[in-house]
């Protein structure tokens, strides 16, 4: 009886070692859009627009993406993975100030299991002045295979 009881108290522990862990998020944003007072000075717009890109790096993805935008905005990045997708959301508060500026905005995700993904990135937040909540918009949708 007690060798029984032994083995189903250490069943559970072993399933949890094995489950893949859940994966690692972060983000950063470079610029004006840091917070939305935006920098001490304005930023100068980047060397190279860079439209939204996703890539994979090893067991994850890197979003990335650089360009110009209202100043005194400012942008976190969320995120929801879900069996075989990806949603990031680009999140942009703040009332705006009348002017323009730059930011870089990265996110990585790792430690994803290996298969298919369908990776969807949004723009959304609170709409300047009238802070209604504003639809999300797709910038970029695409496939991508984590080995």
């Amino acid at each position: 009886m007690k060798g029984t009881i032994f083995v189903l108290a250490v069943l559970p522990l072993l399933s949890v070692a094995s489950a893949t862990p859940d994966p690692l998020f972060s983000f950063r944003v470079t610029g004006c859009a840091e917070t939305e007072r935006g920098m001490p000075s304005r930023t100068r717009a980047p060397q190279q627009i860079v439209g939204a890109m996703i890539e994979v790096v090893g067991r994850g993805i890197r979003y990335y993406r650089a360009g110009t935008h209202q100043c005194c905005r400012m942008v976190v990045v969320r995120r929801q993975v879900q069996k075989g997708r990806i949603v990031l959301t680009e999140f942009w508060t703040g009332d705006g100030c009348r002017c323009m500026c730059s930011s870089r905005i990265e996110a990585t995700l790792t430690n994803l299991a290996s298969g298919e993904y369908e990776v969807a990135v949004y723009s959304g937040g609170i709409e300047p002045i009238t802070h209604k909540e504003i639809e999300p918009k797709v910038i970029l949708s695409q496939k991508v295979r984590i080995p």
